[in-house]
């Protein structure tokens, strides 16, 4: 076959047909009578899936990511805690004035130990300063004393049960109690210095000092009860009133209203305290229908400035 004149004199290399490309993988390549044929995976793409990206080139980086989240997770918790040294503890138990730290209330931003080391333990304080105005003055807070300290308080209950009284008033509410003597350890714990310095450094709760007022043994059994009231002040500034909950086997709960009115509903745990300001919200204790409910009742003062009626007003048993 007869060539053209003009074709004798190309290059027998520039006869080669053509191999396909994707245009999204094409490459320019200089001189362009040297490009080489495109790889064989360019080849054999089809456009849709070459458009697509897939298969990722990045599956590797996806895998590890939850594993870098992971570690990032642990690291954050070992730095925020650390190992709690003699002179640390002893430093911020002189600052609380709390003989064991791990009692200190987690209601309030604080450090707490847990496995021998200190742990940060953040809570939103004030969120507790509006709760305590909602509330009209009340605050209820679980897990109050630590579990050795507890437990000694639920002893010296159970010893006192055989003194405990009918209550005195015109509309008997089927409670019984007695006073604690001032130099009883339940005296010691409820109404010591170190309490009072507790109770203070909860947020919204003003200065205290301890009170010349004794603590109570209430017991709550089949039919007691206690109406809507708001406690009666001592003094001429209203006490803090901390009910402590020793024990409960009953079905009774304390209801209180808050500052619109509204009623909320606790059942009071054993080991929880209900802190309270006297003339504050009013609240009462639901009859109890089976089981019982032994507490603890003891008063904080701001001042100790009697009222005329604190003799009386004291008096709440034979």
């Amino acid at each position: 076959q007869r060539l053209r004149p003009s074709a004798r004199a190309l290059p027998k290399n520039l006869h080669r047909p053509p191999v396909p490309v994707d245009p999204a993988h094409t490459v320019h390549y200089w001189p362009p009578h040297r490009h080489p044929a495109p790889p064989l995976h360019v080849a054999q793409a089809t456009p849709t899936a070459a458009a697509a990206g897939w298969p990722p080139q990045n599956v590797a980086g996806l895998l590890l990511l939850p594993l870098f989240a992971l570690m990032i997770h642990f690291w954050r918790g070992r730095c925020s805690s650390a190992p709690c040294p003699e002179d640390q503890l002893m430093a911020l138990m002189g600052t609380t004035g709390i003989k064991d730290v791990a009692s200190i209330a987690a209601d309030r931003d604080t450090y707490v130990i847990e496995s021998g080391r200190w742990k940060y333990v953040p809570y939103p304080s004030n969120g507790k300063v509006k709760e305590f105005k909602r509330n009209k003055g009340l605050l209820y807070l679980r897990n109050f004393l630590p579990k050795d300290q507890f437990l000694e308080v639920q002893q010296e209950c159970a010893k006192m049960k055989s003194l405990l009284l009918p209550e005195i008033g015109i509309d008997p509410t089927g409670r019984k109690g007695c006073y604690v003597p001032p130099e009883h350890l339940i005296t010691a714990i409820f109404t010591s210095t170190e309490m009072t310095k507790r109770i203070c450094e909860l947020p919204g709760v003003p200065n205290l000092m301890p009170p010349d007022a004794p603590a109570e043994v209430r017991l709550y059994e089949n039919g007691a009860y206690m109406d809507w009231h708001s406690d009666y002040p001592l003094y001429t500034l209203p006490q803090i009133e901390l009910v402590y909950t020793v024990d409960n086997t009953s079905d009774s709960k304390t209801e209180w209203k808050d500052s619109k009115g509204e009623v909320h509903q606790q059942w009071t745990e054993p080991n929880s305290m209900l802190v309270i300001i006297a003339e504050g919200c009013d609240h009462r204790v639901l009859p109890v229908k089976r089981g019982q409910r032994v507490i603890i009742k003891a008063v904080l003062a701001q001042n100790l400035e009697r009222l005329e009626d604190y003799d009386e007003a004291a008096k709440q048993f034979r």
